[in-house]
C-alpha cells in the first residue's frame, strides 16, 4: 500500500506542471479515480482486498468506460480538476 500511495501522489505532481502550462482550449488534463476495479491488480495482496474488489469492484469494462467519459466527453471545464466516478469534485483543482 504504501508504493500505491506514493504512485498516487506522484500522478498528481505529473499533472499538475502541464496543467499550469496548458490552457484547456488546447488539450483537457483530468485527474481521475475510477473507484475500486477487479483489475488483478491486487492478486498478490490479501484476501479481504480480493474480495473486496471482486464483489464491491467494477468490472474492467465499466472501469474503461469511466476512463472514455474523463478523455473524451468531459470537456474544458474540467481541464485540471479531479473527477471521482465520472463526478467533478470541487474542491480538487490542479489550477
Amino acid at each position: 500500500m504504501d508504493r500505491y500511495s506514493v504512485t498516487k501522489l506522484l500522478n498528481v505532481f505529473w499533472v499538475i506542471e502541464p496543467v499550469s502550462r496548458l490552457s484547456g482550449d488546447e488539450v483537457v488534463i483530468n485527474m481521475i479515480n475510477p473507484g475500486s476495479v477487479d483489475t488483478g491488480l491486487h492478486r498478490d495482496g490479501d484476501m479481504g482486498v480480493k474480495l473486496f474488489d471482486k464483489f464491491i469492484g467494477r468490472t474492467p469494462e465499466k472501469g474503461g468506460r469511466l476512463l472514455i467519459d474523463a478523455a473524451v466527453v468531459k470537456g474544458e471545464e474540467t481541464h485540471g480538476k479531479y473527477l471521482s466516478e465520472a463526478k467533478l469534485v470541487e474542491y480538487f483543482s490542479c489550477l
